[in-house]
């Protein structure tokens, strides 16, 4: 794992912190409002935005909420710099 290119991803309403032994997190934690109040998320769960993959519109998925207002200009900030890592 490169944890340059991670993120930790929570829950609106939990603090987020790095787990035993993560170090070098650099990008900002993103909160999710639930979908609904049965969407948990562990606290180990990260975002790895060099790994970006495109879903098709009939592939079924399971909604866990929707970015953050406050998060969301970083998400999309966050996916730009690794796509521009990429190149």
């Amino acid at each position: 794992m490169k944890p340059a290119e991670h993120a930790i991803v929570y829950i609106l309403g939990m603090t987020p912190r790095p787990v035993r032994g993560e170090d070098g997190l650099e990008k900002e934690p993103i909160e999710v409002i639930p979908a609904h109040s049965g969407v948990h998320l562990s606290p180990a769960s990260r975002i790895n935005f060099a790994i970006q993959y495109p879903i098709q519109h009939n592939v079924k998925a399971k909604s866990l909420g929707m970015v953050a207002d406050a998060s969301l200009v970083k998400l999309v900030g966050y996916c730009r710099m690794e796509k521009e890592r990429e190149r």
